[in-house]
């Protein structure tokens, strides 16, 4: 199996702009076909997701689709696809800028004695996405959950976990630094949205 990496990118908002990084199983024959498939798996789950987003925030999935070898975390090639069209939020009104919800993705796996699971944050929202009590509305938990698994569950491409390799220092005179430990990846399973408000400090939370 290869990685093909996604980028989603957001923007039109203080502290933009913001970038969700999605990675997808193939098998290496598959890279030129699952490549335009991963973009438009992207492409839907933003669209659903926007409708729970501000307006002047514009969400765009961005055509260049990485290879990513994941042993060593190295891009081997570009592959170029037709991206759909950017999406906006339809919601007027005041808004926070660094808060949202999450995606907790999960996995069947065990590394190193700890459940390999992921995030997708999913910032800023609209403020009708909140409830009385400061969490998120109902209908939003649903819709956000039901776009992560829309996604994670497609059999065409596998939505997965990308764990990085490990880096470090060779032994004697060299100041190499080389992989210790290879990376991996994880199939997602399922996925969550818990009822609670994210706070990102920083766009590279």
């Amino acid at each position: 199996m290869t990685l093909l990496r996604v980028r989603l990118t957001w923007t039109g908002f203080g502290g933009a702009p913001g970038v969700n990084t999605f990675h997808f199983g193939v098998t290496p024959e598959q890279n030129a076909d699952a490549a335009q498939t991963c973009v438009t798996a992207v492409g839907d789950f933003a669209q659903t997701i926007a409708a729970h987003t501000a307006s002047g925030v514009r969400l765009a999935v961005q055509p260049e689709v990485e290879v990513v070898d994941e042993s060593n975390g190295q891009v081997g090639d570009i592959i170029g696809t037709t991206a759909p069209a950017a999406v906006s939020g339809p919601t007027s009104g005041n808004y926070a800028g660094p808060s949202g919800a999450v995606i907790n993705w999960l996995t069947a796996d065990v590394w190193n004695g700890r459940r390999v699971r992921g995030r997708t944050f999913i910032v800023p929202l609209a403020a009708t996405a909140y409830d009385a009590q400061g969490t998120l509305q109902s209908t939003t938990i649903t819709a956000l959950t039901g776009a992560a698994n829309t996604l994670r569950a497609r059999e065409d491409v596998q939505l997965s976990i990308f764990r990085r390799p490990i880096r470090g220092k060779t032994s004697g005179l060299s100041d190499e630094t080389v992989v210790i430990s290879p990376g991996g990846q994880y199939r997602v399973t399922s996925a969550a949205v818990p009822d609670k408000v994210a706070i990102l400090r920083s766009r590279r939370d």
